[in-house]
């Protein structure tokens, strides 16, 4: 692990809609690391490896006079980056000070470039703050800027190319980030829009390929923009987790030392400090957090791999139909169609697999098992693992039989998980796995109507 997240602070002077409640509650100052403790865990830190770190929050500008620990974490002799995330508010008025102390660049939160928008998903700052703040940081030397958007279906996804276009004017680096449901609402099945979704709407504006990484273990994938050579960046936790990758692990402002931003636990390092610990004590505290990472972000007390985003599989959870697959023969793929008809006691009107059987009469698979297989380096796609429902946003493969779903009128039962194949199919011949055995599941219609693509899909009865 050589990279070091320190959270300064949890107080923001925002209240984004899928970040903070507007009534927070906050940590006690009494409880809040001080500077002199931030530095000493970052220097034991630094003789256990790690070698970048970067400021965060809440809003780490929001702490009173930043620029000095800023500066005392700068003059640590190893250390290789020094970077701060923000929301930009302060930015403009404390950027240099920032430059002279030490830090080495920023990374600038703005989910739209529409200042309606911005007070809706805001609610609170101005944007033109922000958009002051942006330029102060280019014009100080705090680069390269870049700017994380956080994509919202709905919100913000429709303004995705007016961004590579502000990439170009102000000399950034923008950066689209998939939604994750930090604080579990029930909404973000709708709000999601996964990595490949996102190449789709500035397709006309990228070239087709990813480009090299500089840093292996960066969670963006960057591609070039047509005609400027200014990169893009992607960053999917949820569509195509990362967890094997991550060199980090996250300080927070009350002296946790967590292994992921989703870890259930950490190592109370502030408690170390205050009853007198010593150096090796901490950074045994650094040993233990990296090992507890293991393989894929699994961690010995956590429930399912922390890349697993997704909100808790319970009753009102809601996803998204991304795709509805009909054949007129069995064993071949299913081919997507604009909307599909579900008739009690029958199942998709039109589809082979269609009939009386009251166990498998509609078969569902999840976009997130197809990513399994395209990790393995297939190009495969919905409809391709012959199911005829694929979606986004729901792990259906942990949902217990008799589990009730819903979307518009139309009401399943689960009443299978996985099948048995009688014959290996092309992909598994071609990736050595394939994930509807294990990870489809089949449904009967109680209720009848039409599904389409977009569609959401919800856990009415668990």
């Amino acid at each position: 692990m050589t990279y070091l997240r320190v959270s300064v602070t949890d107080r923001c002077n925002m209240r984004c809609v899928y970040c903070m409640p507007e009534n927070a509650e906050f940590i006690p100052h009494e409880e809040i690391l001080t500077y002199d403790e931030i530095e000493r865990i970052v220097r034991v830190g630094m003789e256990a490896g790690i070698r970048k770190v970067r400021v965060t929050g809440g809003e780490p500008l929001a702490r009173k006079n930043i620029e000095y620990l800023i500066g005392r974490l700068a003059a640590l002799s190893t250390l290789e980056d020094l970077s701060l995330t923000t929301n930009g508010l302060e930015l403009a008025g404390k950027a240099k000070a920032l430059a002279d102390a030490g830090l080495r660049r920023v990374n600038v939160s703005l989910d739209t470039l529409n200042p309606e928008k911005f007070k809706t998903i805001c609610r609170a700052g101005d944007i033109g703050a922000v958009l002051s703040g942006i330029r102060a940081a280019n014009e100080t030397g705090l680069r390269p800027v870049k700017v994380n958007v956080v994509v919202m279906r709905g919100r913000n996804d429709g303004e995705l190319c007016d961004f590579v276009e502000f990439g170009d004017r102000e000399d950034v680096i923008v950066r689209f980030i998939e939604y994750m449901p930090l604080m579990k609402g029930p909404d973000w099945g709708r709000l999601f829009v996964p990595r490949d979704e996102i190449i789709e709407k500035i397709a006309a504006r990228i070239e087709p390929a990813a480009g090299a990484d500089t840093d292996p273990n960066a969670p963006a994938r960057y591609f070039s923009v047509r005609g400027s050579g200014r990169n893009i960046g992607i960053i999917s936790p949820v569509s195509h987790g990362f967890c094997s990758m991550c060199n980090r692990l996250r300080l927070t402002p009350d002296g946790r030392l967590m292994a992921c931003l989703l870890a259930p636990s950490g190592t109370d390092v502030k408690a170390l400090l205050r009853s007198g610990g010593s150096d090796e004590e901490i950074a045994d505290a650094f040993r233990r957090a990296a090992a507890s990472k293991g393989p894929k972000g699994l961690f010995p007390d956590a429930a399912r791999p922390m890349h697993s985003l997704e909100v808790d599989m319970v009753e009102g959870t809601v996803g998204r139909i991304i795709s509805v697959n009909v054949s007129d023969a069995r064993g071949v793929r299913k081919l997507p169609v604009d909307s599909v008809e579900v008739q009690v006691g029958h199942g998709i009107a039109g589809d082979a697999h269609a009939g009386p059987d009251p166990v498998r009469q509609i078969s569902l698979l999840a976009m997130e098992s197809i990513e399994k297989i395209r990790a393995r380096g297939l190009d495969v796609h919905p409809g391709d693992f012959a199911e005829n429902i694929t979606t986004q946003g729901l792990e259906l493969h942990t949902l217990p039989v008799g589990t009730r779903l819903r979307s518009g009128t139309v009401e399943f039962e689960l009443t299978q998980i996985g099948k048995v194949c009688v014959t290996r199919c092309a992909i598994y011949y071609q990736a050595g796995d394939c994930v509807m055995p294990r990870e489809g599941i089949f449904v009967r219609a109680l209720s009848p109507g039409v599904l389409r693509p977009g569609d959401s899909i919800e856990i009415v009865e668990k």
